[in-house]
């Protein structure tokens, strides 16, 4: 999909990019084109929109920009929370967190991983000296990490801010934060099994849920998920 969108924003005269359209089977280009239509980077005609002008100069994957460009809009106005969401995935593996960890429960949150990310990053942030050192541990990260996400949270503030997307947001509603997330990765639905699995909505196929997973303390009813 990154490579389809940056064919049409170039308006094909990028022979590398042209001679690279030649590797997509029709499957994949369909599918790519489908994905990009629904995250609202191209219209019916295959011509790119402002949104997925803004994608192309985001340093992410078209998910997570359709995820953080959405969430500046009125309809959800999050964008300063879901700024430090996407932040803290760049940076943190989700699958090496110790759900069991002491420290750690006391930051997760029902709402799911994405918002017990922002509970701790908020919580390093304002910390100091040994406090902090004890957070950071629990999430695996060093002082330089936290310090990368930092930089990397200000980049793409700077860089939203010139395609004119400013944040907000006063007070933090999770439901919205919620409601932004769903919108994006609908597609990735899941619901919980009489036998206590999730099974994916669309195709009906049994997901394992990663042991560090947060959702394991709620095992709620329903799921969505960002990446397998």
């Amino acid at each position: 999909s990154n490579e389809i969108l940056r064919f049409i924003f170039f308006k094909n005269n990028n022979y590398k990019n042209a001679k690279l359209m030649l590797n997509f089977s029709k499957e994949q280009l369909f599918n790519s084109l489908n994905k990009l239509f629904k995250l609202l980077f191209i219209d019916k005609e295959l011509n790119i929109t402002k949104e997925g002008t803004m994608a192309i100069a985001l340093p992410l994957s078209f998910d997570m920009s359709a995820l953080l460009i959405k969430s500046f809009t009125p309809m959800f106005n999050c964008g300063k929370e879901i700024i430090i969401i996407v932040s803290m995935l760049r940076f943190v593996n989700l699958k090496v967190l110790n759900v069991r960890d002491k420290v750690l429960k006391l930051f997760v949150a029902k709402e799911g991983d994405l918002i017990t990310l922002l509970n701790i990053y908020l919580a390093i942030n304002k910390s100091n000296g040994y406090e902090k050192t004890i957070l950071l541990n629990s999430i695996h990260l060093s002082q330089n990490n936290f310090n990368q996400i930092k930089e990397f949270k200000k980049l793409l503030t700077s860089t939203l801010k010139i395609q004119g997307l400013c944040s907000l947001s006063k007070s933090m509603d999770v439901e919205s934060i919620q409601r932004c997330i769903c919108s994006v990765y609908y597609d990735n639905a899941c619901m919980l099994t009489n036998e206590g699995k999730y099974k994916q909505v669309s195709d009906q196929k049994i997901l394992q849920i990663s042991s560090g997973s947060f959702v394991n303390n709620y095992c709620p009813d329903y799921i969505v998920y960002i990446n397998l």
